[in-house]
């Protein structure tokens, strides 16, 4: 535990540093706080993981809270991009869409639905086709 305490100090300055960041740049609020949110339960299961002596789980869990590390500060450097060039706007609603097509794909896969395969419930196409 206390290894995954020291853990937790290493990653801290650079998830407040991202924040920080963000925020000042102007990335949109959503997006900090949702990664930020992500960053902080992916931590609180990277300790369970840690103390449960799961080294692969707590592997793709830091990794995962590196990523929104990553991702905060690449909304902080798009939102600046956005403001100099006047296309903030684009940018949310850009943004907005990925975030819509990426959640219904991973929605898809998470209850082992295929795509480009019938739904078992109805005759319809999944995945657009």
């Amino acid at each position: 535990a206390y290894h995954a305490h020291l853990n937790h100090f290493e990653a801290l300055p650079a998830f407040a540093a991202a924040v920080i960041i963000a925020h000042l740049a102007g990335a949109p609020q959503a997006w900090v706080n949702g990664l930020a949110a992500a960053w902080v339960l992916l931590r609180v299961a990277y300790t369970w993981a840690y103390l449960a002596d799961l080294a692969g789980l707590r592997s793709l869990l830091w990794a995962g809270a590196l990523a929104c590390v990553a991702g905060l500060f690449v909304a902080a450097a798009l939102a600046r991009w956005a403001k100099s060039r006047g296309r903030l706007r684009y940018f949310f609603f850009a943004a907005a869409v990925a975030a819509v097509a990426s959640a219904r794909r991973f929605s898809k896969l998470a209850i082992g639905i295929a795509p480009g395969t019938r739904s078992p419930s109805s005759k319809k196409m999944v995945g657009g086709r």
